[in-house]
């Protein structure tokens, strides 16, 4: 009981700084959005999504390694950071020169171009700011993500919205985005420096016990990435930007189901295990929490695809061809909340090797059913893809959880 209170109080900060950031970010898409049109936000997302790509090369999931050595000991945490903050820089550096290189190869115009190299430097933000905010959740300090998240949007809507008034474009934009962000992730170290005393090495410290699990976490979130998040680069690889842009709106309109998802996961998965240490959770407990995510959030998407059209119509008048997507779409979110709890049960009880035994199938699905659904369907055979290989997923993870854990064949059975 004390565990599921502590993660309702987690929640509680994550959601309302959330939700907070939400409105905030929404009401600056609602005027972004339209101020730039569909070919200029098409640029500014395709850009984003080139940049966010190699993020996976930063180790961005050491932060849950850290997380988990830190839960059982939270004294290690300063320890931890020291001793793993050279490698995760020079993956970091890694993944800015390979996104580089690969630029060069890409069908895509100058001035996209351009607003990529501008967006690169802001691979420090993505690898190094869920590594600091790990202290946060493991002193239980989640507050400090909700200010630091909200000042952010804050932020960026604000000087966005008046770069645009001022009558300058997307270029302005990417730059603006960059200093925001590496400002948010200076304060951020400075904050976490304080909490847990740590002092940061360059010291190249290769610790197989910890580079294990943040190899297969970042394995598993390539795929994952890959599988079902890939769609605007793709489109942009594919199409002319004004397609990314009417699919970029409709991933913006159902990000926030994501946000809310990755709470629940974030706010639970330390205290998932810290439940597996002191006692071992059965079946049904699994049952209730993924019946109770999937019954939710299934009710959730009939109701926002039944309200979207004429929503669409009033708010975004220009993507009009966003209607159809989105009324697909939203429904691979009702379906992610039910694989959830599956891959925390897994990942708590030191199983996220055998995850690696269905990761892969998703990003192979989901590139080749793209491109032929692409051809065949048009925009929305791309959203008939995502939707499709969550569907999928759900069925693997189902059938993992089981031999692995419910059969009792992990590393911590269910009893």
């Amino acid at each position: 009981m004390r565990t599921l209170i502590q993660g309702l109080k987690n929640l509680s900060f994550l959601t309302l700084g959330n939700i907070i950031s939400i409105v905030i970010s929404t009401i600056g898409f609602l005027f972004i959005a339209n101020m730039l049109g569909k070919e200029d936000y098409g640029k500014l997302s395709a850009a984003i999504s080139y940049v966010s790509i190699f993020s996976l090369l930063t180790l961005s999931q050491m932060s849950k390694v850290l997380i988990r050595s830190g839960s059982r000991d939270p004294k290690k945490i300063g320890s931890l950071l020291e001793r793993t903050f050279g490698v995760k820089t020079a993956f970091v550096l890694i993944a800015i020169m390979v996104a580089l290189f690969l630029l060069l190869f890409t069908p895509y115009s100058l001035e996209l171009k351009i607003i990529v190299l501008i967006i690169i430097p802001d691979l420090f933000y993505y690898g190094f700011e869920s590594y600091l905010t790990s202290i946060f959740m493991i002193t239980n300090r989640m507050y400090f993500i909700a200010i630091f998240q909200i000042i952010n949007k804050f932020a960026f809507v604000v000087i966005t919205i008046s770069l645009l008034v001022l009558g300058l474009g997307v270029i302005h934009i990417a730059v603006a985005l960059v200093v925001i962000n590496l400002s948010i992730l200076f304060i951020t170290y400075i904050v976490t420096r304080k909490i847990a005393g740590y002092k940061l090495t360059f010291k190249f410290i290769w610790d197989w016990k910890l580079m294990k699990p943040t190899i297969i976490f970042s394995i598993l979130l390539f795929c994952g990435f890959v599988g079902t998040r890939i769609d605007v680069l793709m489109i942009s690889l594919l199409r002319p930007v004004s397609d990314v842009g009417i699919y970029a709106v409709v991933e913006r309109l159902v990000d926030p189901l994501s946000v809310l998802k990755n709470l629940i996961a974030i706010s639970f998965f330390p205290l998932i295990v810290k439940l597996f240490k002191e006692q071992r959770p059965g079946a049904k407990e699994l049952a209730i929490m993924a019946g109770g995510f999937g019954s939710i959030a299934l009710a959730g998407a009939f109701f926002l695809a039944i309200i979207s059209g004429p929503l669409i119509d009033v708010l975004f008048p220009d993507y009009q061809e966003s209607k159809a997507i989105f009324q697909v779409l939203v429904f691979y979110q009702a379906i992610g909340f039910m694989t959830l709890p599956f891959g925390l049960f897994l990942q708590a009880s030191d199983n996220e090797m055998s995850l690696l035994k269905i990761s892969w199938v998703p990003p192979v699905l989901n590139i080749g059913l793209n491109i032929i659904f692409l051809k065949y369907f048009g925009l929305i055979g791309i959203a008939y893809s995502t939707l499709m290989v969550y569907s999928i997923y759900l069925g693997l993870s189902i059938w993992l959880t089981w031999s692995r854990l419910l059969k009792g064949k992990g590393k911590k059975s269910i009893s």
